[in-house]
């Protein structure tokens, strides 16, 4: 897992500025420090990807913290459903589908560098759950890498527009 141990697993995956990582990390931290002290940022080894562990899982307070507060340098906001070794991907999200249940789920994205095929997942997740249904509503499931494990994600705030 790349970063710190002490941001594993994350609460959120924050993508940031491309070279502006340890001010991103600053700024976070400041906006947030007030909601939860005990926050950790994390640096991880893709550029612009940020790790954040938090006891605030209310993503509602932390988009209006951050709307209010305005990052500079951050980019979105995804929330983490959970995280899966890539070894085990398959079992890992067979035994967490009904964390998916929580919202409907309208697209799904995979990042081309996690190496993960997205007809495994697109194959898993309609078989199990027929939940990709596209159309206007529901989230963007995202798939992030970050070493040897990827992260289920959806966004919930980006620079421009809230979610």
């Amino acid at each position: 897992m790349p970063g710190s141990e002490e941001c594993w697993p994350p609460t959120y995956i924050a993508t940031v500025e491309y070279g502006r990582e340890e001010f991103a990390e600053n700024e976070l931290g400041d906006s947030l420090f007030p909601l939860d002290p005990g926050i950790s940022i994390c640096r991880t080894s893709y550029g612009g990807v940020l790790l954040v562990r938090t006891a605030v899982t209310d993503e509602e307070l932390v988009v209006r913290t951050l709307s209010t507060a305005s990052p500079s340098s951050l980019r979105r906001l995804l929330k983490v459903i959970f995280c899966c070794n890539t070894g085990t991907l398959e079992q890992c999200i067979n035994a967490n589908l009904g964390r998916f249940l929580t919202q409907p789920i309208r697209a799904l994205r995979v990042s081309r560098r996690s190496g993960i095929a997205r007809k495994l997942i697109d194959h898993v997740l309609t078989k199990e759950l027929c939940v990709v249904a596209g159309g206007d509503s529901g989230s963007v499931l995202s798939v992030e890498p970050l070493g040897s494990e990827v992260c289920f994600t959806y966004q919930v705030f980006t620079k421009r527009s809230h979610r």
